[in-house]
């Protein structure tokens, strides 16, 4: 695809600062040929040569010192790539890493592979796999025969060992309502097992083997420089991300066809302004186009065409991380009593604490008061604000113990800061920490905290099961989280996304209870209370609640083991449940691998079971995956 214009007269991308980068780990070689491929991949297609793990490393080298936050492993297919696990093992030691695959590699044993590439990293790993049709004769009419059974397996193989896909799907078609494909791809979603389904919907690049199954770009569908009066260029992927192929770095994953977009063979060199002078920059610019993984959960953007379902990036209209940094450095300038929500402390939680940080308090609970703190455990606030959390748990963990506040406002930092030295006059004792951070990006190092709170504050992120997955990443073995926020009875509607004020006020980005539960349940926590829940708004007739849930982190084996052990349900209750589908009648002996014994003689459920039988004996052990009957046994 050549330019559509002189590269001298077209728009020029600042690179704002490298965050992601990408990696052609198959080149263009495929175990597929689509017909809407935009790069024309297939078993012949080697333009692109496979990488080699020692060429990843490399860039992986150069990619640590420039400060790269994620990484994204693509082809062709990246699984036909037979040193992907190393890879994905040294990429992972620097940061997040997502594999986009078109699923039908994915067996059994590979998804286990991932699995212990996952666990033994400390950065989270994700899977995209791709499907253009919601049922097998929709997609195989593009992808090829027999594909789709192939791929839906692969999903239900990453399923089987922890993983969450996400499914990515390309609209062919422009005279399909968006609706309607979109409301296809999430049925498919909850029949793959997805409670609440994980879709990334893309509009169509008429580039490659869909400039020929389908149409070209028109004349008129370039960008010019009228597109970026006042426009947001962070919104463009590739002011923040570059691709490494075999054949050098190219500006973003889209144009690797093309010579001109090589910038270099270092990530160094490539590391300056772009022209936008190909057609396909004005699917980035106007359907909002962004190759990066979707935010959760997924909603359609407000201001996008109604052709292109793509919702990645901001569009006009919706809620950006700056946005609520300004509401909040307000907030924290001149206290805002209209946002104290539902909650309370009591005075002797808050004695030793100034009045200023009082004033700005902008919770719905007292989550440290719910925690149950011990002296000497380890604590992150997430959203700490002035402090209030961080000073109540100071108290509660006493000399021995620590608390880390964590905020993305330097004016609410400023002001926790500001009370800290009186805090610990106070209390005879420094025991805290704050620290600039993003919910979503912890500054805080894996397994290493007890306790994970925020207080009306994940409502606030865009990003929530990110979020979580982040809160598990720090937190140790047999940790817990103690979360207050505010939540809505059913979904809130996607047109409230766009106001500021809601936003702010903690209604526009709230999750429902069920969607909380979901995503809690998802990210591996167990044993999920409801501490409190207490009436907040009625807003446009959504009822919104404040509410307090504790949830708890156990690290699973690869195979359960079982040593003769049985676990005896002691009541109150004629029989329970729990979130691995084992139900415990009272009084009766039920047999239970060794993981699940630790886990019930551990909180929440230390007390309400007798564990019988040998600790260790002959064992016998099995993988912890669904049976013919649908039963796990942990």
């Amino acid at each position: 695809m050549p330019p559509v214009m002189p590269l001298d007269k077209a728009p020029h991308v600042p690179m704002l600062g490298l965050k992601t980068l990408w990696f052609q780990v198959a080149g263009t070689i495929c175990n597929l040929r689509c017909s809407h491929c935009f790069i024309s991949c297939s078993p012949e297609n080697d333009s692109h040569k496979m990488m080699t793990r020692s060429q990843v490393q490399r860039y992986l080298v150069e990619a640590r010192e420039l400060g790269v936050k994620e990484f994204y492993f693509t082809g062709g297919e990246p699984l036909l790539n037979r040193e992907l696990p190393g890879i994905l093992a040294d990429a992972l030691q620097i940061g997040p890493a997502t594999v986009l695959t078109n699923g039908m590699l994915i067996t059994a044993s590979i998804a286990r592979v991932m699995r212990e590439t996952q666990d033994a990293s400390p950065h989270p790993l994700e899977f995209r796999v791709s499907l253009d049709g919601s049922t097998a004769e929709q997609n195989d009419r593009i992808r090829g025969k027999g594909v789709f059974a192939k791929a839906t397996q692969g999903i239900r193989n990453l399923r089987g060992v922890g993983f969450e896909p996400i499914i990515t799907a390309c609209q062919i078609d422009e005279t399909r309502p968006p609706d309607e494909f979109r409301r296809g791809f999430e049925d498919l979603a909850r029949r793959v097992g997805q409670a609440t389904p994980r879709l990334k919907i893309l509009p169509p690049l008429f580039l490659g083997a869909l400039a020929k199954t389908g149409r070209p770009y028109h004349p008129h569908e370039r960008v010019s420089d009228a597109c970026f009066v006042n426009y947001p260029w962070e919104s463009l992927q590739c002011s923040t991300c570059r691709m490494v192929t075999s054949e050098g770095v190219y500006v973003c994953p889209i144009l690797i066809d093309e010579p001109t977009a090589r910038m270099g063979r270092t990530i160094r060199e490539t590391l300056r302004p772009f022209p936008l002078a190909f057609s396909a920059c004005y699917t980035c610019r106007m359907q909002g186009l962004s190759c990066a993984n979707p935010p959760e959960p997924y909603t359609k953007g407000r201001g996008v065409p109604m052709h292109a379902p793509q919702v990645t990036i901001r569009a006009d209209g919706e809620i950006t991380r700056a946005d609520v940094q300004q509401f909040y450095a307000e907030a924290a300038l001149d206290p805002k009593p209209a946002l104290c929500c539902p909650g309370g402390y009591d005075a002797s939680e808050t004695a030793h604490i100034p009045k200023e940080v009082l004033e700005r308090s902008y919770g719905c609970g007292s989550p440290m008061g719910a925690a149950g703190l011990i002296p000497g455990e380890i604590v992150v606030d997430l959203g700490s604000g002035a402090g209030i959390d961080v000073f109540v748990a100071a108290q509660k963990v006493e000399r021995n113990g620590k608390v880390i506040g964590v905020d993305m406002t330097p004016e609410m930092l400023a002001q926790a800061l500001g009370a800290a030295d009186q805090v610990a006059r106070n209390l005879g004792y420094r025991n805290t920490e704050f620290r600039h951070g993003y919910l979503e990006e912890i500054p805080v190092d894996a397994q290493s905290v007890d306790l994970v709170t925020s207080n009306c504050v994940l409502n606030l992120s865009r990003d929530k099961r990110k979020v979580f997955r982040e809160i598990a990443r720090i937190l140790r073995h047999g940790g817990r989280f103690v979360i207050a926020d505010i939540l809505s009875e059913k979904p809130v509607p996607r047109e409230w996304q766009g106001d500021k004020q809601l936003w702010g006020e903690c209604i526009a980005g709230a999750l429902s209870e069920e969607e909380f539960l979901a995503a809690a349940l998802e990210t591996g926590f167990y044993g999920l209370q409801i501490l409190t829940r207490t009436s907040y708004r009625r807003v446009g007739g959504h009822n919104f609640y404040a509410v307090t849930v504790r949830g708890w982190k156990f690290q699973k084996g690869s195979t359960c083991v079982y040593t003769g052990q049985h676990a005896i349900y002691l009541g109150p209750y004629s029989q329970v449940s729990d979130d691995d589908g084992h139900t415990y009648r009272r009084g009766v002996p039920f047999e239970i691998c060794t993981d699940t014994a630790a886990k019930l003689a551990s909180p929440p459920y230390g007390g309400q079971f007798l564990i019988t039988g040998p600790q260790v004996s002959q064992a016998r052990a099995m993988t912890c995956s669904p049976s013919s009957s649908g039963e796990r046994c942990c």
